[in-house]
């Protein structure tokens, strides 16, 4: 999964990175940190997710249990690059996002 994204060029699974064998394949500018996806159910709100969107490029927020742990971005479902703290974040009790960014945020 993808943990966080740190090119300005958007992280779509399935486009320009995936996993195959064990291993994360990119191509197209894509740079990111990656993890695997079993969460392990270390964190009260493993399983837990939610998608949070940023429509016609405006900041938006999404409900977010502290309960859970922290959010990481799991799935990046927009053409427009989610990066953390820069047009993904979290407040503590919200997750927000803005320049279009779309995606599906789980525990930590």
């Amino acid at each position: 999964m993808l943990v966080r994204q740190l090119s300005e060029t958007a992280c779509v699974e399935g486009q320009t990175w995936g996993s195959r064998d064990g291993g994360v394949w990119v191509r197209g500018g894509c740079r990111g940190e990656f993890a695997a996806a079993d969460w392990g159910g270390r964190s009260p709100g493993y399983g837990r997710t939610v998608v949070c969107e940023s429509v016609e490029q405006r900041l938006n927020r999404c409900n977010w249990d502290p309960r859970w742990g922290r959010p990481a971005l799991i799935d990046q479902l927009s053409q427009d690059s989610c990066r953390e703290g820069r047009s993904w974040g979290y407040d503590g009790r919200e997750i927000w996002v803005d320049r279009g960014c779309r995606g599906r945020f789980g525990a930590r």
